[in-house]
């Protein structure tokens, strides 16, 4: 497949546009400049003030480092965590297709081939036989500056099962903990 041709399911016709993305994905209000703790900044794509994570060695294989129960899950994906045909068929009638996102720099043919090649020589991404999913990816202003990248995976979402429902607290539910004076509060972290 010539890489052209990747970009035919990025058509601007039928582009959500950036602002959609980042609600759709983050959650979160858009700006292009402003308070970052109310919205989250765009930024065009700009491989210099790319921030990644600066690993250059390969990761260890996930299955390695979970117990055996977990590991069983990842080892047989396919039927553990993909939907099959028939259910994947109904969520894209329920919901519709996603289409993902990518910045419009990003659907430069070279400099789309450099920014591959950075994730790829960083170990962030590897290359398999067949496309299952387009991903999108698009840039945003982190705290501290760099652009901060997003993958736009919603496609490859929509093939996955839903998981079950988990409340999860940020940060801030820790400001909101009362502990009595005569309890005790334990904190457990990493070694």
């Amino acid at each position: 497949m010539e890489l052209h041709s990747l970009f035919a399911d990025f058509d601007p016709a039928h582009d959500i546009g950036a602002q959609e993305a980042v609600r759709s994905l983050l959650g979160s209000e858009v700006t292009y400049s402003g308070d970052l703790s109310q919205h989250v900044t765009l930024a065009p794509y700009d491989r210099s003030k790319l921030a990644l994570p600066g690993i250059r060695t390969p990761a260890n294989s996930l299955v390695d480092l979970l117990d055996s129960e977990a590991s069983k899950t990842i080892v047989g994906f396919k039927t553990e965590l993909l939907l099959d045909e028939h259910s994947y068929n109904s969520r894209i009638h329920e919901e519709g297709k996603a289409v993902p996102y990518l910045d419009p720099r990003l659907r430069n043919t070279k400099e789309y081939q450099l920014f591959i090649s950075e994730l790829y020589s960083q170990h962030i991404i590897g290359f398999i036989d067949v496309c299952q999913s387009m991903c999108g990816a698009f840039t945003v202003v982190s705290q501290n500056g760099p652009l901060r990248l997003i993958v736009d995976a919603r496609p490859t979402n929509q093939m996955f099962k839903k998981c079950a429902s988990m409340p999860m607290g940020g940060s801030s539910a820790w400001s909101s903990i009362s502990v009595p004076d005569s309890s005790d509060l334990y904190n457990a972290h990493p070694v």
